[in-house]
């Protein structure tokens, strides 16, 4: 190793499982087991947990700047809406500019961002409101793993070397399929619940619901999922706890089943974010054409089909039969989904 301006320079191998290392750091903290917690707790174990996570995280991503040199035209986005879209398109961007340029874009961006995350976590410290801290918290977590995974990824990338921790980036429209997909088990469980609830019971079915919200909680996508909906399915996994242990009437359980149900529908309005509309047009834009080519890949076609299940009933159901890929079964409900998406898009 070498040293340049009192600094330690890692080689690549090490920079890479330092960057694994923060990512783990991130991975650990679990502010799931804080939603029904108290604030002092919150105080005395989240909030530090999370500010180790992007404190190293941080110092990880100085010394990469401090090898491969300040970027000399990216601007750091100002705000994390935005940084998702910058992010993206420089690690999975081409190499427009020298490779050492790249790696130093993309570290760049990252580690602005982490800071501001970092600010923005110490002042909702004082947030009356218990889930703004867990959202808070689940978000910076969120980032550093981000962050961390995209440098590596670009890093291993532009160094020939293999990833030491593979699929760890994850794009916002990956975030948002699994999030779906969770989504999308949830309702077919529900109506899977509705159809039976004649012969089983309204407490058999809330059981089984319970069932369901536990499955969803558990789920590693749940750190992903916004803090609306959080909160909203904690809520709703409560009460059915709380009328499953007292045993109240049937029509407080049915209500419970409804609510449910309303809370399920909430949920698959994941559907308007552009990623997903974006992602669900591309989709179908090549089943419509794979509907004109008798010699279509069609096990590769339905891989692609499954990940837009929640978008529409009927090609769920289509999909859920594994219908033969004709232009009699299929033609209609594409053409008709892909013109609501193309509108949607321009909106």
């Amino acid at each position: 190793m070498t040293a340049t301006s009192g600094i330690t320079l890692l080689p690549v191998g090490r920079l890479q499982l330092a960057l694994r290392q923060a990512a783990r750091v991130a991975s650990r903290v679990d502010t799931r087991s804080f939603e029904l917690g108290s604030r002092e707790r919150m105080r005395a174990e989240l909030l530090p947990a999370v500010e180790e996570a992007m404190v190293g995280a941080i110092a990880v991503l100085d010394e990469i700047l401090a090898i491969y040199d300040q970027p000399a035209d990216v601007v750091s986005p100002e705000d994390t809406g935005i940084f998702n879209m910058v992010f993206d398109e420089i690690v999975e961007g081409q190499e427009r500019k020298g490779p050492r340029q790249r790696i130093a874009d993309v570290t760049f961006v990252a580690r602005g961002e982490l800071v501001r995350k970092r600010e923005s976590l110490r002042r909702s410290e004082g947030a009356s409101d218990e889930w703004a801290l867990i959202a808070a918290c689940s978000s910076a977590c969120r980032r550093v793993t981000k962050a961390v995974g995209g440098v590596e990824r670009v890093l291993s990338q532009v160094e020939g070397k293999p990833s030491v921790f593979g699929g760890i980036y994850r794009s916002e429209a990956l975030r948002a399929l699994e999030t779906r997909a969770v989504y999308q088990q949830l309702f077919d469980d529900l109506s899977s619940l509705e159809r039976r609830a004649t012969r089983r019971g309204v407490a058999r079915s809330v059981r089984l619901a319970t069932t369901g919200l536990a499955y969803i909680t558990n789920h590693p996508a749940y750190e992903d999922m916004r803090i609306e909906d959080r909160r909203m399915l904690r809520v709703l996994q409560e009460r059915m706890q709380a009328w499953l242990h007292l045993a109240e009437d049937e029509q407080a359980g049915q209500r419970l089943l409804d609510d449910l149900a309303a809370s399920t529908t909430l949920l698959m309005s994941i559907n308007q974010r552009a990623v997903l509309l974006e992602h669900d047009r591309e989709v179908l834009e090549r089943l419509l054409s794979a509907l004109d080519q008798p010699g279509a890949d069609k096990q590769a076609l339905y891989r692609r089909l499954v990940t837009i299940r929640g978008r529409d009933e009927e090609l769920d159901r289509l999909i859920a039969a594994n219908a033969d890929l004709s232009p009699e079964l299929w033609l209609e409900p594409v053409e008709r989904v892909l013109a609501a998406l193309v509108e949607q898009l321009r909106e």
